[in-house]
């Protein structure tokens, strides 16, 4: 172990204090130096200084005591007697602790973790020797592992002993001890490839620190020549800064949230690819910027579809962006959005959205954006990546008309048309494009068919609708024209394999079924409403009404009112009471789609109840399979931490006389109640209870004074 003596007390003060009680005076105490070997770090008060050497470090051996003095101090157990019997209200007397640091837990105030071979205790704050300068404000600072003498005030919160107020007499730096011949140094792309648990020493720039909740840091991305990977270290992440080169020994590691684990496994995600366990050898406190010659560039899209099952996470790529700032209730959301305005994600936050502050200058404008996904967000349905900005640079960004055709084609045709039909979908395809951010005005797009009687295109309404006729194979030629530019055609393969007849249950007999989570039944019926807060949809015939959910990679392959044959299991969610309630088909999937834009049948609504008839239902009666049409007043909450929507009897949100939407943000998932708020309106219905906690409604549609019906669509991609 090797310790450095950054503050001593003079001799003439270490005397004071051995002759004095371990009581300190409520006054600033006058701690003074008298040697030239050291230089003083004060507050404005010259009534007291913390004394620090320039760079002495002298090793020690392991069983070596500290050389600080412990003068009168008393242990932590005493401290913790003290703080109980003090209560709340904190001692005006001042008590000397000799301590070594377990934690910084917030760099800005100081509050810390200190313990000693009687205990540990909580720190709620640390300034320097007068209290005038706190923790982030002292020019040098003790950090973990350090032992430290701190003049503390105690009390007790929520029946715990903490100090309420400590103030820095001297501490010694004590390096952690590590055996170098452990470690393998290699550059930070070595590092991202060997394996787990490898013991690594690298060294690279400071590109980005990221922050928990309360704005504490907690990591940071450093960068050499080869690549990038991110530290995940909370101790360490307080003492750096962008542009320090840092060298530091730790432990190849791979990070999944334990709640997602299974998901990720499912999906071949194996972790967000980092440093842990580090320690910081060296940090040259520079301001260099990190090195971006190894860095490719990729498009916001590319890196979005990039596959979790690749070793991309914390790497850096460069890319051209819309940066969007996006208010929320308590909250802001930082989108990085490709060229097309639509696809991209937001900035991962642990603090709300105010660690990304910076990026408020950049609202709005197309930039260059050095970007990485630090991790990927593993769901039942889907892994995706959350990004964070590395760094974003304004130049002026001019899209170059030579690409146009090309990027109309990639993200405006290209995705729209499926391999295989098994029905006709009334697909409408696009011959102008519309973009806020980039000039495609002058794109035109065609499309032509080499088999009619499969695939064509045809002019309805003032729009070019592509039909599925008959099975068979066509190839479609899409052509795309930009004025001043040669014509670019795109080739694309396109199968109509239209089912045989399938046998199917009606949605009244899938409801009775018996219910069975190990067999499956095959069901047909029109995509309905949208289910809120399950991936899936109610499925409607003249029968009924049941929900479906399935994966969301199945559900974007329907649109809403197409006809479909779906498998699934009929199950049935039980309450704590042993009653049943939810009645659904759950894990469908697709057996066929036949397309089309129907109107979901109304023909099993009932019409006969009126929304206090509803309040009166209970779970003890299973009424999932059914919708009803009623009227009330639509009544929304907003407050900063959440949304509710209701409808009521009379307007307010009273328990005997309002039910709740089901959601669980009423300002996203039920935003199209908002501008219905204090009307009376018309509604079809639906009562779920997906959480056991009763009957809630589901939005199927709202219709207004105006009499204009709007449908809930809330998961469709349409």
């Amino acid at each position: 172990m090797k310790k450095s003596l950054f503050s001593i007390l003079a001799l003439t003060s270490i005397t004071l204090l051995a002759g004095c009680s371990n009581v300190l005076p409520t006054t600033s105490s006058s701690v003074s130096s008298t040697s030239s070997s050291t230089s003083s770090i004060s507050s404005s008060s010259t009534s007291s200084s913390i004394l620090t050497s320039t760079s002495t470090s002298t090793p020690s051996s392991s069983s070596s005591t500290s050389s600080l003095p412990d003068g009168n101090t008393i242990t932590i157990a005493k401290a913790i007697e003290i703080g109980l019997k003090a209560g709340e209200d904190p001692t005006t007397e001042r008590y000397l602790i000799k301590a070594t640091i377990v934690s910084i837990d917030n760099p800005t105030y100081g509050q810390m973790t200190l313990k000693d071979d009687t205990g540990t205790i909580s720190v709620y704050g640390t300034y320097d020797a007068d209290g005038n300068l706190r923790y982030s404000e002292l020019e040098n600072k003790p950090y973990a592992g350090d032992i430290v003498i701190v003049s503390v005030t105690l009390h007790s919160f929520n029946g715990t002993a903490e100090i309420k107020n400590a103030r820095l007499i001297s501490f010694e730096h004590v390096d952690p001890v590590i055996d170098p011949s452990e470690y393998e140094e290699m550059k930070i792309s070595a590092v991202r490839e060997v394996e787990l648990e490898h013991l690594v020493k690298t060294t690279g720039v400071v590109a980005r620190i990221t922050y928990a909740t309360g704005l504490i840091p907690n990591g940071f991305y450093i960068v050499d020549e080869t690549g990038s990977i991110y530290v995940y270290d909370s101790q360490i992440a307080a003492r750096v800064s962008i542009g320090n080169t840092v060298t530091i020994a730790g432990k190849k590691d791979s990070w999944i949230l334990e709640g997602e684990k299974s998901n990720a496994e499912k999906f071949g995600y194996k972790g967000s690819c980092q440093i842990s366990s580090a320690t910081l050898i060296e940090n040259d406190e520079g301001n260099t910027d990190f090195d971006k010659s190894w860095i490719s560039e990729i498009t916001v899209k590319e890196l979005v579809n990039t596959p979790v099952t690749e070793n991309i996470s914390n790497k850096i790529f460069k890319t051209y962006a819309q940066v969007k700032k996006v208010d929320g209730k308590g909250f802001v959301n930082y989108y990085i959005n490709d060229l097309d305005g639509k696809t991209g994600s937001y900035s991962y936050t642990q603090a709300s959205g105010s660690d990304y502050k910076w990026l408020n200058e950049f609202d709005g404008k197309i930039c260059t954006v050095y970007l990485t996904a630090i991790n990927a967000k593993s769901t039942t349905t889907a892994c995706y990546w959350r990004f964070v900005p590395i760094q974003v640079v304004d130049e002026g960004y001019t899209f170059d008309q030579a690409k146009a055709q090309e990027f109309a084609y990639e993200y405006y045709v290209k995705d729209i048309f499926k391999d295989t039909y098994t029905g006709d979908p009334l697909l409408n395809v696009p011959t102008s494009i519309s973009n806020d951010l980039i000039d495609l005005s002058k794109v035109s797009i065609s499309y032509k068919s080499n088999d009619e009687n499969v695939i064509n295109f045809a002019e309805e309404d003032g729009q070019t609708v592509m039909h599925a006729k008959n099975n068979g194979t066509a190839e479609i030629t899409v052509t795309l024209n930009n004025e001043g530019y040669t014509p670019v055609e795109k080739k694309i393969t396109i199968k109509v394999d239209a089912p045989k007849v399938i046998s199917a249950l009606t949605v009244d007999e899938a409801f009775n079924s018996p219910v069975d989570a190990e067999n499956k039944i095959t069901v047909r019926g029109i995509a309905g409403p949208s289910l809120i807060n399950q991936s899936g949809f109610y499925l409607v015939d003249d029968t009924g009404i049941i929900a479906v959910t399935m994966d969301a990679e199945v559900l974007n392959t329907i649109s809403f009112g197409n006809e479909v044959i779906i498998e699934g299991y009929r199950v049935q969610k039980i309450s704590k009471e042993n009653t049943t309630v939810q009645s659904c088909i759950q894990s469908a999937t697709i057996v066929a789609n036949l397309y089309g834009k129907h109107d979901y049948s109304t023909a099993s609504f009932d019409k006969s109840k009126t929304f206090a008839d509803l309040l009166k239902i209970t779970t003890e009666t299973n009424v999932t399979n059914k919708a009803f049409v009623v009227t009330g007043v639509i009544k929304f909450v907003e407050t900063k931490f959440y949304s509710n929507a209701y409808l009521t009897i009379n307007g307010a949100a009273d328990k005997d006389a309002s039910a709740l939407f089901y959601c669980s943000d009423a300002n996203s998932q039920y935003k199209m109640l908002k501008e219905y708020d204090g009307q009376e309106v018309t509604v079809e219905v639906a009562l779920c209870d997906w959480n056991n906690k009763g009957y809630r409604l589901c939005l199927l549609s709202i219709t207004g004074q105006d009499g204009v019906q709007k449908i809930n669509t809330y998961n469709y991609n349409d």
